[in-house]
């Protein structure tokens, strides 16, 4: 019996469940020396209602009582990664197979990131096959600090700054099974965000309520409280002092996550080891930052994926698919990628089409891709069967290599059942199916040219519970605890967990089923098409992002729904997946007009932006609706497309810097109280704010407006009302957008698609600070190519405003024929025309596609600020250009006659066998081309004039690629004339040039001079 004293626990919230099986009774509690104290939920009436207390619910009424036996340390030693402590158990509890001496390692990775490592010394344990950084040597300076405690042994981090807990073990004792771990730690708050994939709201509060969440990745449409398709033990703790901080669970067997209000979190996990990381922040962005250097950076996707995809489950024919491509089409609407679902398959398998009901579908999907558009088919994992031998590949091959999973201790396949039938499910964790998978990607690549791969059903799911045969009886399939999972059994609408795969049992694997599918199917596409791959994955798992996108699965078409993708995409902006999104308008269920133009208001700022729906329902494309919504809608997608370049610069910063697309107001907000919670806004970057309207038939938003400059999108109209909650109008053909003063977002003027708009203008949008000020930056690259920032034709370009000068300071890659506009949200006056407040010009400005004169400044300039167009330049700025224009005159026009008698020259006394005949041929080449490269540099930099004020603009390099278009680049811009006059002067004294020019007027203007007089420069190769 366990002492009264010892279960003297005043705080209920204090309690840690000691029986946290569902079938709880005293007899069983008292049986593992626990304390038994029944709580009756306390019952307030009403003249209208009862409601209960939500403190009392969930309360354990079995808890552990204090002097529960647990571990404490036996050695402790100094090791250059930091410490490693043996610690011993003298009994056993109540879980079967307990471990009674562990290992546990003190691992100081970075100032800003702690690993903790408990395991079992003698016997190796599963651990999750995540490749993350292996670090030996300890980092000397951290932001923590770390405290052991001999007996009973626990952990305790600290913040060194201000003492603020980031991880206390005392508070319950920890529990080491094979197939049962436990162990808790104190909260800094009762406030978090993370733990995927769970419909909830983005906060997570726990200041009244007990809560618990299970991770065990289940094909289920998603509803709050239970299980979904993905697994994220990530978590962000908000401390008192406006700090973040978070934790990783580095486990992907079966678990539950518990949160009470004391506030405390428990992890509960049946295999495995305890591997945790501690990230200290001690901002939001700084916490996903150190999380994402664990488990990988996301990919860059192709910037065609940034576009606007349309899908549905039933077109059933070509027929309707080309009718449903033809009304996009005839509407005008933008759009970049059509999908289709296992109705265009053959009998529902894999690498398939219907050739009786999709005859001609290799010709539409080229079709599309000759328009721009791309084409992206759906793939699940399990393959058939049943098909006569011989005449499937897919399994055929798949059996000879030996890639299906198997059954406990056997070579036989384990057989489930999806869409065709009977099914065997690959082991992606067999490095042999790789090359199986990109092999019959490859086939049907050759016959249908997708551009991109769907990967659905990936959890894995299944029809039957478990396989065709049923599981086996053993601890696998039968463990001593289960987790409080969907179904009651780990085998419900999947595998058996006792099936075999090539790393370890399905038992330890499961949830990473759809992340090694998903790097599978990114490396086929990369082998296949040597471009950038585009997968989508419904499972994922931390690291996915490496290799996929991911949408938030079977969602409705109601209200509710809408609102809870807000929280999806904030989340997995987190997770470490940011190019997400939700089916735009509802999958299941019928979507009204009114629902599907308030959604593709939202979904147009989605980061992944698709709209799908069901079997049997309706028409949902955004052609099908009145010729009013459709004006909506398209407005919607005109403005996505216009921010394309803001999007594909954000996705760069993911990839190279970690920075998420989106983000909630909380985390660039962190000081402001209000900020807190809110998830029916978000911002996208640090610099748009989205305010959309998720009820029915509303016509105004509550939203806030964080204390700062804020500016409507597209009219550039100031907020005038800031730090407080507000109304805003929000008639049916309005999404609220603002854009934040201070940023420099780059935009484009939208095509029929992406591909097609590359080639249109740009705008700069500059948003001015209070203060004036402004910066932004730019990456664009020809958006397929496979190596991020090596083989690139253009790197990350940065802009500035800055108020002094009233002057855009930028650093611009151009390529092709471009022209650049720039609208100005401004705050203050600098300039006065036409009662347009101003403080920047917009120079409209384009390549020339010839070969003497690569760039130059066309007599149309323009300029635009909040929204209004200003006419042109004020006549003292004309003069100012016509100064410096006239400054550069004399010697451009000299340059001139010395080009025009050279070509002249060239043309009747060309170099040939019979004149030349003592000059090297590599010479003669190498001085044309070199003469002829200096003198573009020359003719080019005369000719670069940009903003009018004070400044012209010098070319440093000019890259004479040896195919059209060029690319210039503009790597520094003076700010005065006087800087650019020398720094030209310099250019054209030059040793180099100097020899050039002189030898020049040696062999072309000085007359009767014969070939053998001529003095041969020697250069190196161009």
């Amino acid at each position: 019996m366990v002492s009264a004293q010892q279960c003297d626990q005043p705080l209920k919230e204090a309690r840690f469940d000691c029986h946290p099986e569902s079938s709880v009774s005293e007899r069983k509690c008292l049986a593992r020396k626990c304390c038994w104290k029944p709580v009756i939920p306390f019952i307030t009436q009403s003249s209208t209602n009862h409601s209960m207390d939500a403190l009392e619910l969930n309360v354990p009424w079995c808890f552990y009582p204090r002097d529960f036996p647990t571990y404490q340390i036996k050695t402790n030693e100094s090791t250059p990664f930091g410490q490693r402590l043996t610690i011993i158990k003298q009994q056993s509890t109540y879980m079967p197979n307990e471990i009674l001496s562990l290992t546990v390692d003190l691992i100081y990775e970075t100032a800003q990131r702690f690993r903790l490592r408990i395991y079992d010394p003698t016997k190796k344990r599963y651990e999750v096959p995540l490749q993350v950084p292996s670090i030996q040597t300890k980092v000397n300076v951290t932001d923590y600090e770390v405290i052991i405690t001999q007996i009973p042994f626990a952990i305790l981090v600290k913040r060194k700054s201000n003492g603020v807990v980031l991880f206390d073990s005392s508070v319950s004792p920890l529990i080491y099974a094979d197939q049962f771990i436990r162990f808790s730690s104190y909260l800094s708050s009762p406030f978090l965000y993370g733990f995927g994939e769970h419909r909830q709201p983005f906060l997570i509060n726990v200041t009244n309520e007990w809560r618990k969440l299970t991770f065990w990745t289940r094909d289920f449409p998603p509803l709050e409280h239970i299980n979904l398709y993905g697994v994220h033990p990530f978590h962000i703790n908000i401390e008192p002092t406006a700090n973040f901080h978070g934790h990783f669970f580095l486990n992907s067997n079966a678990m539950d996550i518990d949160l009470q209000p004391l506030p405390a979190i428990t992890y509960t996990t049946i295999g495995g080891i305890i591997d945790l990381y501690l990230f200290t922040g001690p901002t939001a962005q700084d916490v996903i930052q150190q999380y994402w250097e664990v488990i990988g950076k996301p990919l860059m996707p192709p910037y065609w994926s940034l576009g606007f995809h349309l899908c549905r489950y039933g077109y059933n024919s070509i027929e309707k698919l080309r009718t449903v491509i033809q009304r996009m089409h005839d509407a005008q609407f933008p759009y970049d990628v059509q999908w289709t679902d296992i109705d265009a398959m053959s009998s529902h398998l894999d690498y398939t089409y219907d050739k009786i009901n999709f005859n001609g579908l290799p010709d539409l999907v080229r079709a599309l891709q000759a328009e721009g558009k791309h084409y992206v088919n759906i793939i699940d994992p399990g393959i058939s069967s049943t098909q006569p031998s011989g005449t499937y590949p897919p399994y055929d091959d798949g059996l000879k290599r030996a890639i299906f999973m198997t059954k406990f201790n056997s070579t036989e396949p384990i057989i489930g059942k999806v869409w065709p039938g009977l099914t065997a499910f690959p082991d992606f964790t067999n490095e042999n199916s790789i090359e199986w998978w990109t092999n019959i990607a490859a086939t049907f690549h050759d016959t249908v040219p997708f551009d991109g791969i769907w990967i659905d059903m990936n959890e894995p799911s299944n029809f039957v519970d478990g396989s065709q045969d049923g599981c086996t009886n053993n601890s696998l399939d039968n463990p001593p605890f289960i987790p409080h999972v969907l179904g009651d059994s780990l085998s419900a609408k999947t595998l058996c967990p006792s099936a075999q795969q090539a790393l370890s049992s399905h038992y330890n694997l499961h949830n990473m089923y759809g992340y090694f599918e998903a790097r599978a199917t990114n490396l086929a596409l990369k082998t296949i098409r040597r471009k950038r791959p585009f997968v989508l994955s419904r499972s994922s798992f931390s690291g996915s992002g490496q290799y996929t996108a991911h949408w938030t699965g079977d969602n409705r078409a109601t209200h509710t729904d809408m609102y809870f993708s807000i929280s999806a995409i904030l989340s997995f902006n987190m997770f470490g997946i940011p190019n997400v999104g939700a089916d735009v308008c509802g999958f299941e269920l019928e979507t009204t007009e009114e629902l599907c133009t308030r959604w593709m208001q939202l979904g147009a700022f989605y980061p992944f932006m698709r709209n799908h729906n069901d079997l049997n329902m309706k028409d949902q494309d955004p052609a099908v609706f009145s010729w009013k919504a459709q004006q909506v809608m398209k407005q919607a997608l005109i403005m996505r497309y216009s921010l394309a370049p803001f999007w594909y610069t954000l996705h760069h910063q993911a990839t190279m810097i970690s920075r998420t697309l989106v983000q909630p107001l909380h985390f660039e907000f962190p000081n402001d109280d209000n900020t807190v919670g809110i998830d029916k806004q978000f911002l996208i970057g640090r610099a748009i704010l989205v305010s959309p309207v998720l009820f029915p038939l509303a016509t105004k938003v509550r939203a806030y407006i964080p204390q700062d400059v804020w500016y409507e999108f597209p009219s550039g109209i100031k907020i005038t009302t800031v730090g407080i909650f507000t109304e805003l109008d929000a008639p049916l053909d309005k999404i609220n957008v603002h854009v934040r003063g201070g940023f420099i977002i780059p935009m484009q003027i939208p095509g029929d698609n992406l591909m097609m708009g590359r080639g249109n203008p740009f705008t700069l949008l500059v948003a001015q600070s209070m203060s004036g000020n402004a910066t932004g930056n730019l990456f664009w690259d020809d958006g397929d190519s496979l190596d991020i920032g090596n083989d690139i034709l253009c790197p990350l370009r940065g802009f500035i405003l800055h108020t002094g000068t009233g002057l855009l300071y930028h650093s611009l890659c151009v390529i092709g024929c471009y022209r650049l506009f720039v609208t100005v949200y401004s705050t203050r006056r600098f300039l006065q025309t036409n009662n347009c407040a101003i403080s920047m010009v917009a120079i409209q400005w384009f390549i020339s596609c010839t070969f003497v004169v690569p760039l130059f400044i066309t007599g149309k300039i323009q300029y635009q600020v909040n929204g209004r167009i200003c006419g042109v330049l004020m006549e003292e700025e004309w003069s100012f250009i016509y100064l410096i224009s006239i400054a550069f005159m004399f010697p451009l026009i000299i340059i001139i006659i010395l080009y025009t008698k050279i070509v002249k020259y060239m043309k009747q006394n060309p170099f040939s066998t019979k004149n030349s005949t003592n000059i090297p041929s590599q010479y003669r080449r190498q001085s044309e081309l070199r003469l002829i490269r200096r003198i573009c540099m020359i003719i080019t930099t005369l000719f670069i004039l940009d903003f009018p004020k004070l400044v012209s603009f010098i070319a440093t390099e000019i890259l004479l690629l040896p195919s059209w278009p060029y690319m210039i680049r503009v790597d520094r811009m003076f700010i005065t004339f006087g800087i650019s006059a020398t720094m030209l002067v310099n250019i054209i004294i030059t040793d180099d040039v100097r020899k050039v020019l002189t030898s020049t007027i040696k062999k072309y203007i000085v007359p009767k001079k014969r070939v053998q007089d001529i003095n041969v420069i020697k250069m190196p190769i161009v």
